[in-house]
């Protein structure tokens, strides 16, 4: 071994390896006994993030011995989400959840503790603590709470991130000197672009140095900087020359190395490189030439590493804190909707039959398990409802569950297969209900922001600590009566799917309950107030009724309001016996303004909307395909589309956007008048536009008849899903476009094709194109596919139920068995219920046939391409 050999950072790229990845199998090679005429090479790779960040415990103290912090969410570099601020804390408790899309391939999904407004000099919140996760290491904790060690934050260079593209060419020249002949070996060096480099300080302004390094002989040259761009196009190439033979290449142990560096323009920064305008190091490559000499040229994606001899801080040993979260990450190859015909027949025809306990959608969750049972409910709500029979899966499953509750008093307090279905269907179908009942009244507490607080311990000491808890009061009277007059009067509003569950719900109650004349509603009640408004208003935005980060104080009057609803719906409807009386702070805040009045109003609007149906056509009108529904809203920012302005101005401007399946508008504000308002049927696609036409990422166009609206989402999260929802909306337009210009127009011509004429014709074809007759509905494909794959990883207890329930019930229904298997699964007809796990298994290995045919080319990545590149 050559001195010094240990020291290289191997990438090995041996010609043989390269080779033998081969081709991955093309999609148009199907299986015909599967398929048939079908064509299932076309599916969609489907990719899901649910975080649940619970606390942080024993933070690093700040400057003033406490911070206010929030935790962002981070895709690479890329922040996505953020929690809200916890002031004063070193343990904040943030209990907050984010469920996201995700929109392209990463490596690290990381959270960043930021103290606000905690750097002294800039004024600007400061990164103190973080948490990353490699993509390739989710899954030891997906689905389980875990409490990650807190790490520091890198110093400068000291964090290396993206990837760079090298290409190597290796020539060997002639050339006659005198009378002897001498062979010149040649390198070409090409480096083409770099992807995901480090964002330091806002800037990021690369070049890349490459540099022939060896015992005898370091070279090194360099690109031209470019300037502002993470994700740089270089495209320049460089030849080293070398007159002796090529084995001295070996001898010499010459290794190129790729180091990604940025330039220093601020003054600021000058100071963390002892008063010097020195190049921050963002990462380098070292490739030894002995592995790629023996072919002619060699291309290939490099992950950056440290510096060579770089010590890693998050080797310390220092207690930098924890924090708990939760992650769920979950991955679906969506095929098309002809390869779940049986599954979706099978789960709508299965509810037909008796007992309940035996239908698919039963069986499904029994099997997949509690913790599972909310992503069941939630595929099964939305495919229920996307064919019109959702009343058809929640009734029946109500009902058996009502006749199998002993106490009146416990209908739905757990979470039972119903409860999830029922909450689920009020957060789809009554979504936009929610909004118009809450918003006003929560735009309110957002803008006035008065104190609400109540509680005496938690406000400051001194002698008018009781006048102000008595204004607070009144504040917090106010917000609640504003709150329940607007549930009471919304009626009229109620979506009638929600009146024909709470009905069907009231009815069973009543006939299994005939003795309890609190029953009927009990559970209406736990639904609609408990579960729906009181729930949102205490997490506004897991409802999705706010989006942006709150202040503490508008955050505490939420969970106030939220409690004294939760103590109005439990006195509208009492447990009989119940006479202990709570000694909180709340409950005495109700005690003293809540009357009879109040709660009267709250029973007879629950009253009202669990009623049959037919009786309250009048009061309650039923939902129309035709009403304007809210399908997005958001802040974004767009560019002035058909004026012309002086001196190139390209004028952006922030806006309210609001979609509906009506119309697409924006305004200054959420409430303001629309400026402008575009009709679905105007909009003719959806598709992302460069990044170079404005040096903007995250921008997406939306194409009109006569002009184009470019939009910039907050990131890439926000990006794609305002495209898929834009796209679900004018899927059916007849005039959709055929071609488009991925570059905007700017200066008289688009960047793209440099076409001078702005309504010229579309140089590129659209993503996804399909004729105008097909109607295409992925979320029912994606939810069956969900479906598929919960019960794929549950076969073993499919087998468990078939073999120790279902088999040893049909030879023996003594007592000692019913004892032994009363906590494990509910078999009230084990030769029915039998076949249905038959029919499940063999619906699923269909399926499974389907999804081997197609496993290697989802996700066999040749070494060396962008998605598997050299050293992940």
């Amino acid at each position: 071994m050559h001195p010094g050999e240990e020291e290289v950072l191997e990438s090995p790229i041996i010609a043989d390896d390269v080779e033998s990845q081969g081709s991955a199998p093309t999609h148009q090679n199907h299986c015909n006994k599967c398929a048939k005429d079908v064509d299932y090479g076309s599916f969609k790779i489907m990719e899901n993030l649910h975080i649940k960040i619970g606390e942080a415990k024993h933070l690093v103290p700040g400057s003033k011995e406490t911070r206010n912090t929030y935790c962002g969410v981070l895709l690479d570099q890329e922040v996505v989400s953020k929690t809200h601020i916890v002031e004063k804390s070193l343990s904040p408790f943030f209990q907050e959840e984010f469920d996201f899309d995700i929109p392209h391939h990463f490596r690290f999904l990381c959270f960043h503790f930021h103290d606000v407004q905690g750097d002294v000099l800039t004024k600007k919140d400061h990164v103190f603590a973080k948490v990353a996760v490699k993509k390739t290491d989710i899954s030891k904790y997906n689905g389980k709470e875990h409490w990650f060690p807190l790490t520091p934050v890198e110093g400068r260079g000291g964090d290396v991130q993206g990837q760079v593209h090298v290409e190597l060419k290796f020539q060997q020249l002639q050339q006659l000197l005198g009378s002897e002949g001498s062979d010149i070996h040649r390198l070409n060096v090409r480096v083409p672009e770099c992807t995901g480099l480090l964002i330091s300080g806002g800037n990021c302004d690369p070049y890349v140095a490459v540099s022939l390094q060896g015992t005898h002989r370091n070279e090194t040259k360099k690109t031209k900087v470019r300037k502002a761009n993470a994700n740089p196009h270089f495209d320049e190439e460089f030849v080293f020359e070398h007159r002796n033979k090529l084995v001295f290449l070996f001898k010499s142990w010459f290794a190129l190395c790729v180091k990604v560096c940025f330039l220093v323009y601020f003054e600021r920064i000058s100071v963390y490189s002892s008063g010097t305008l020195g190049d921050e190091f963002l990462g380098e490559v070292r490739i030894p030439l002995f592995s790629v000499i023996n072919k002619a040229s060699h291309s290939g994606w490099y992950l950056l590493n440290p510096r060579m001899g770089k010590c890693n801080a998050n080797g310390s040993k220092d207690d930098y804190g924890s924090v708990r979260v939760k992650i769920t990450y979950t991955k679906d190859c969506v095929f098309p909707t002809q390869a779940y015909d049986e599954l979706l027949n099978s789960l709508l025809s299965s509810m037909k039959t008796l007992p309940v306990c035996a239908t698919w959608p039963s069986l499904i969750a029994t099997v997949c398990g509690v913790r599972k049972r909310p992503q069941v409910a939630a595929c099964l709500v939305r495919i229920f409802l996307q064919q019109g029979e959702l009343t058809s899966l929640i009734e029946p499953v109500a009902d058996d569950e009502i006749a199998q509750t002993k106490d009146s008093n416990m209908i739905f307090r757990n979470s039972s297969f119903t409860a999830c279905l029922v909450e689920e269907s009020m957060r789809v179908v009554g979504f936009n209900y929610l909004r118009n009942v809450l918003s006003p009244t929560m735009e309110k507490i957002r803008s006035e922001r008065k104190s609400c607080e109540i509680d005496p311990t938690r406000l400051a000491d001194g002698e008018n600590r009781s006048d102000e808890t008595r204004a607070n009061m009144v504040n917090l009277w106010e917000y609640v009566h504003e709150v329940i007059r607007s549930i009471v009067n919304s009626l009229p509003q109620c979506p009638s799917l929600l009146c024909e569950i709470f009905s069907g719900i009231r009815n069973s109650a009543s006939h299994y309950f005939p003795d309890n004349p609190n029953a009927p509603y009990s559970g209406v009640t736990n639904f609609i107030f408990l579960r729906f408004f009181a729930a949102a208003l205490l997490c506004p935005r897991k409802y999705k009724l706010v989006n942006e980060q709150l202040d503490p104080t508008t955050a505490r009057t939420f969970t106030l309001v939220s409690k004294v609803v939760q103590h109005l719906c439990n006195m509208s409807m009492p447990k009989p016996g119940n006479t202990v009386k709570s000694a909180s702070v709340v409950q005495g805040f109700v005690n003293k303004f809540v009357n009879q009045e109040h709660v009267d109003s709250i029973k007879n609007f629950v009253d009202i909307i669990s009623s049959p149906y037919k009786g309250i056509e009048s009061k309650c009108r039923s939902s129309s395909i035709l009403d304007k529904v809210v399908l997005k809203e958001g802040m974004m920012v767009k560019r002035a589309q058909g004026r012309t302005f002086l001196l190139g101005r390209k004028n952006f401007k922030t806006r309210y956007f609001a979609l509906t399946n009506y119309e697409l508008s924006y305004g200054k504000r959420r409430k303001s008048k629309p400026l402008c308002t575009i009709p679905v049927q105007d909009i003719r696609g959806v598709e992302k536009l460069q990044e170079d036409s404005f040096r903007m990422a995250y921008m997406f166009q939306v194409i009109q008849p006569n002009r184009v609206l470019y939009c910039q989402a907050g990131n890439s999260v926000e990006q794609k899903a305002w495209m898929d929802v834009l796209m679900k909306v004018c899927t059916c337009n007849k005039n959709r476009a055929q071609y488009f210009h991925p570059g905007a127009y700017v200066q008289g011509k688009h960047t793209c094709c440099g076409s001078t004429t702005m309504k010229a014709p579309g140089c590129t074809k659209v993503t996804g194109n399909l004729p105008a007759s097909i109607r295409l509905n992925i979320d029912q494909d994606r939810d069956l596919e969900r479906i598929y794959s919960l019960i794929s990883g549950s076969v073993e207890r499919i087998h468990k139920l078939q073999a120790e329930e279902c088999g040893a019930r049909t030879v023996y229904m003594g007592p000692q068995l019913a004892r032994a298997t009363k906590a494990s699964f509910d078999v009230r007809d084990p030769q029915y219920m039998f076949r249905a796990l038959c029919a499940i298994l063999d619906c699923v290995q269909k399926l499974d046939h389907v999804h081997e045919q197609y496993a290697q080319s989802e996700s066999e990545f040749k070494i060396g391409t962008q998605e598997r590149p050299y050293g992940d």
